[in-house]
């Protein structure tokens, strides 16, 4: 192997690199690459926002059951969820703990989860409609029983963002995130050339936040799950206008590729279309 002729030189460079640099960097050029809205702007309009929350309470039961089981509040819990979004999370874990702090920054987001707290009338969730970057201690009343971000880790600045999640915690610090590419960014790297004439940057993965962690002295459990996930569709039409917005097709030829692309991907029965969409995911968390 190359790394065994360089003797440690390969645990040298590993040790020696900035691996909050190199997750800010993968951050950055992902963003850049991108022909589509970020997640703020994208679920600021309410409508996205409630069809998300519609699809995914059902698409993710497992992952949110998993989730409710390794948080396993207690009555007297307080916890803080950052990048709640509709509530995915926070509803379901509001009724086993006293009190759920949910940091949410886009505005269709924010909507639709006060309409859930509302029609369900709980009372012990706090929304704070910013984001993380932007939270002050001020804000929140800390400590926390648990601190939770699931799917939700697109600071540029993860150190500092963990420092504070830190900050916030007396219990356990609880991160979710990707262990190998997701099925739209795959779709994104196949397609990018040809849609966009440029390559497409995707997010830092799992190896990447691990070495932030590993270098701020954190010794994280890890825990990899697979992420069940499909799509399902009535028609063509629908199947198309749900994936060219994110792909930011919007001319013919465009939508024509990423029409071949998905029915190439694609299976049917009676009534739907339906697309597998399997990946990886971790639970990555310590306590403080």
């Amino acid at each position: 192997m190359e790394g065994s002729r360089s003797g440690n030189g390969m645990v040298e460079d590993i040790t020696a690199r900035d691996w909050n640099l190199v997750w800010g960097t993968l951050v950055r050029r992902h963003l850049a690459s991108a022909h589509f809205p970020d997640n703020i702007r994208h679920y600021s309009d309410e409508e996205t926002a409630r069809r998300y929350d519609s699809s995914h309470s059902k698409k993710f039961k497992r992952r949110i059951d998993d989730t409710l089981t390794d948080l396993n509040p207690g009555p007297g819990n307080r916890i803080l969820d950052i990048g709640s979004g509709p509530g995915t999370l926070a509803v379901p874990l509001s009724k086993r703990a006293r009190e759920v702090s949910a940091v949410e920054p886009a505005k269709g987001m924010v909507a639709v989860l006060r309409e859930r707290l509302n029609k369900e009338k709980i009372s012990n969730v706090r929304i704070i409609p910013r984001t993380w970057e932007d939270v002050d201690i001020q804000d929140i009343d800390p400590p926390y029983d648990t601190v939770l971000a699931a799917l939700s880790l697109g600071m540029e600045d993860l150190r500092g963002a963990v420092e504070k999640m830190q900050a916030m915690a007396s219990g356990t610090v609880n991160l979710y995130w990707f262990a190998d590419v997701p099925f739209w960014e795959r779709m994104c790297l196949d397609l990018w050339p040809d849609l966009h004439g440029s390559p497409y940057s995707p997010q830092p993965l799992l190896d990447t936040l691990y070495l932030v962690l590993y270098h701020m002295g954190i010794y994280a459990n890890v825990q990899v799950r697979d992420l069940e996930n499909w799509y399902r569709f009535t028609s063509e039409q629908e199947m198309c206008a749900h994936f060219c917005p994110m792909l930011g097709a919007t001319t013919p030829s465009q939508e024509n590729l990423v029409k071949k692309y998905l029915k190439s991907r694609a299976s049917s029965d009676k009534n739907d279309i339906f697309i597998p969409a399997t990946s990886r995911y971790a639970r990555v968390w310590w306590r403080v």
